[in-house]
């Protein structure tokens, strides 16, 4: 594709309207303009349509097959009439034009008369269905014998190689696969011929020639004597035929043969819808996620955790849950389209699906199209993250904002292949996730904020139609997840939604028909011709099958676990009065990573720790040892309270742990809080290569604020005592004070063992 095509199309970003490969014809109507007929058809199907017939050269011929990928032909017709070796010329002013009805059957009929020339002459446009029949009579007026020489020329505007034939009177011209194909007859013509070039088509005399160059254009040429007061004819046909390769019945623009027999890329790369759930009879969308990693990860944290910038980068994960997306694949089923989506190992629901492409890509970028045009970088997706898998599949691309200071949550080329969604940090819930991509590939399925571009022209241009209930609609992008399933009619009062500030809530009449009835599936590279129906009937790797299946279950419970952390504590030779440590192993067995806030209170003083954690998943960041030096008391159990909160505040651990401590006292230490031990925490096995250090942000020891009362036998304030470096030990105040000299109360009058339980911190 060229630069400039490259631009046009990358303008077409969310807000633009496409022109749709699925043609809704307004009501039929012939409509005489100063130098054009035009002529549109009265019904969707197989037909030529939007016509525009001129009254000088060249006319503008469409035809679309719905039911085909195909999508809509544009061919320009040339009429080019010389009399005596003079060009005779129709215009506007010189013109007649009369039109009329036969049945089904438009007939368009002009009148050109000139004489200082000597020639009378009619064009005659017969437009029925998929056919279309040209008549031309010369009439000469002079008072002698004359000549006329006349060319009536097609051409196929289109970028893809057109391959002619010729037999029985019959030219066949179109592409390999994919497309239609234009049968055309020129009657009694002195000449006729296709080639690739204009002036190529015809050689002296020669009927039926073939250019095996191409046959993007194709024209018959007559040249005959004609009496004075005589008439001479010629009659040009244009047949249109979908060909079997486009046939596409369900309008996904995937043609039945891929969805029936698989398809092979030209480099080799199969790729067999038939197996992955594809139906020739129901709307099949496939879609390829990706998303950016978090700057944490692309600035190398895990590998140097002390530079300055980890300390403020962002941790946040762009991967969209598979909760999220099989929510997405239950709407479109619900309305009779299949979704087929490629998230990666995280998410497919694909079938025989073992290579996949989806889940994390790139670097992370704050900003995602600064310096870029955004359209442009959306094809360049394409290009990179699909290639020729276009023609199946759509990108997704999920990360940060757009740009400095903008907070729009995502943009599309419409009715193409691409669009982004901006997870910035005014983006906080999966819903909101959720009903955004659904927004975003609604663009891509041809959908504006005002309804189906198909009908662009008919529904007022407003991205705040109140009635409109879709979540196109900026009114209810995030509180309706849904696209529309019935016409939306104005009228009643507006809704609280055109409170808010900024909305301006269109208040006039329209219209709006259902989305879900005018999804334009059928777009932008999909059903491209980029190799050869059928695949090579090898059967699936089962073990790259099994394989890709089992890390998705594991996936799927590593992402259950998200926000999450898991605590084993170990100690060892702890002696009361004296300095020691204890050591934490925690986990993050959640599927992404994670920014933790560690909290650990003793009887003798508290300690803080902020670590970042990978994921359990595919990354070996995802566990560290946190070692916190404390001073026991002298009592036989020390109480150890560790709480982890997760990167959103919420609480993603929370116990207390028993530790022994040798005494002072020759009696035998109490194992009167055996109960409150942690016992599955610490029961996690220590990994070969244990970290003995962290991704730490933040450490610190400090004491205690006092806390709120926590039983009502709390005895008066004690003072604490100081340790051999004369710092206080606020033991006193925390709840481990108040159950350690009751166990040795217990303990002396032979006290019970479990009277003291696990309890946790408020």
């Amino acid at each position: 594709m060229d630069a400039i095509a490259r631009k046009a199309l990358a303008a077409m970003c969310a807000l633009s309207v496409f022109v749709p490969a699925i043609q809704t014809p307004a009501q039929a109507a012939v409509v005489e303009e100063s130098s054009v007929v035009t002529v549109t058809a009265d019904e969707v199907g197989p037909f030529f349509h939007n016509l525009e017939l001129d009254k000088g050269r060249i006319s503008s011929l469409k035809f679309t097959d719905p039911a085909s990928v195909g999508g809509t032909q544009d061919s320009s017709f040339y009429i080019d009439f010389r009399f005596n070796g003079q060009r005779g010329l129709g215009n506007a002013e010189n013109t007649t034009v009369d039109t009329r009805k036969e049945g089904k059957v438009q007939v368009v009929t002009m009148r050109n008369r000139d004489d200082a020339l000597g020639a009378a002459w009619t064009r005659e446009f017969r437009i029925d269905g998929n056919k279309i029949t040209v008549r031309v009579e010369v009439e000469n007026i002079s008072a002698e014998d004359g000549y006329f020489q006349l060319d009536m020329t097609n051409q196929v505007n289109t970028a893809r190689q057109l391959q002619g034939a010729y037999e029985d009177g019959v030219f066949t011209v179109g592409p390999e696969f994919g497309g239609y194909n234009a049968q055309l007859t020129f009657d009694g013509a002195y000449s006729s011929g296709v080639a690739n070039s204009f002036n190529d088509t015809t050689q002296a005399g020669e009927v039926g020639f073939v250019d095996e160059a191409g046959a993007m254009f194709q024209r018959g040429r007559w040249i005959e004597e004609i009496d004075a007061g005589q008439t001479a004819v010629a009659e040009a046909t244009i047949t249109m035929e979908t060909q079997d390769s486009a046939v596409d019945p369900d309008g996904d623009g995937l043609p039945d043969v891929w969805e029936e027999q698989g398809l092979t890329l030209a480099d080799g790369t199969a790729m067999p819808l038939n197996e992955w759930g594809a139906d020739p009879n129901r709307p099949d969308i496939f879609l390829q996620m990706n998303w950016m990693p978090s700057e944490f990860e692309s600035r190398g944290c895990f590998d140097n955790p002390q530079q300055r910038a980890c300390a403020e980068a962002n941790t946040k994960s762009y991967r969209p849950s598979a909760d999220v997306l099989q929510q997405l694949v239950d709407k479109f089923d619900e309305h009779g389209v299949n979704l087929h989506i490629d998230a990666g190992e995280s998410y497919s629901n694909i079938p025989n699906y073992a290579e996949r492409h989806g889940g994390e890509y790139g670097e992370f970028k704050r900003y995602y199209f600064q310096g870029v045009m955004p359209g442009l970088k959306l094809m360049d997706n394409i290009d990179e993250l699909l290639g020729n898998r276009s023609a199946v599949f759509r990108s997704g691309m999920i990360g940060d904002s757009m740009g400095p200071g903008n907070y729009s949550v995502g943009l599309s080329l419409v009715g193409d292949n691409a669009f982004y969604v901006a997870n910035h940090e005014r983006m906080t819930t999966d819903e909101q996730l959720r009903n955004t991509i659904m927004h975003e590939l609604g663009h891509t399925l041809g959908l504006d904020h005002n309804g189906s571009t198909k009908f662009a022209n008919e529904v007022p241009k407003s991205d705040y139609l109140p009635n409109y209930y879709s979540v196109m609609n900026y009114l209810y992008q995030f509180s309706h997840f849904d696209y529309s399933d019935e016409e939306a009619v104005s009228g009643g009062p507006l809704p609280q939604e055109c409170n808010r500030p900024g909305v301006n809530c269109y208040t006039g009449d329209y219209r709006v028909p259902a989305d879900w009835d005018n999804l334009i599936i059928n777009t932008g590279h999909i059903g491209r011709p980029v190799g050869a129906a059928g695949v090579d009937g090898k059967a699936v790797d089962a073990k790259a099958l099994q394989a890709v299946e089992a890390r998705a279950k594991q996936f799927a419970a590593a992402e259950a676990q998200n926000g999450t952390a898991e605590v084993a504590l170990d100690a060892k030779k702890l002696q009361a009065g004296k300095k020691g440590e204890v050591t934490l192993r925690v986990k993050n067995p959640g599927a992404d990573l994670d920014r933790y806030d560690i909290q650990v209170v003793t009887p003798n003083g508290a300690f803080h720790d902020a670590v970042v954690l990978g994921g359990a998943f595919g990354q070996a960041d995802n566990e560290v040892t946190v070692k916190v030096p404390v001073v026991p008391g002298n009592a036989a159990v020390m109480p150890v309270d560790v709480k982890v909160t997760n990167g959103k505040g919420a609480t993603a651990f929370e116990d207390r742990f028993a530790v022994d401590v040798e005494t002072n006292a020759k009696a035998a230490p109490s194992d009167a809080m055996a109960g409150a031990t942690n016992t599955g925490a610490a029961q996690a096995p220590r990994p070969e290569k244990q970290r003995e250090t962290s991704q730490t942000l933040t450490t610190k020891v400090e004491q205690p604020a006092k806390p709120a009362a926590q039983d009502k036998q709390e005895p008066a304030e004690q003072k604490p005592a100081a340790d051999s470096q004369g710092n206080a030990k606020a033991e006193s105040p925390n709840i481990a004070a108040i159950v350690i000299p009751i166990i040795a109360i217990l303990a002396i009058i032979g006290g019970i063992a479990g009277v003291v339980g696990s309890g946790m911190l408020g």
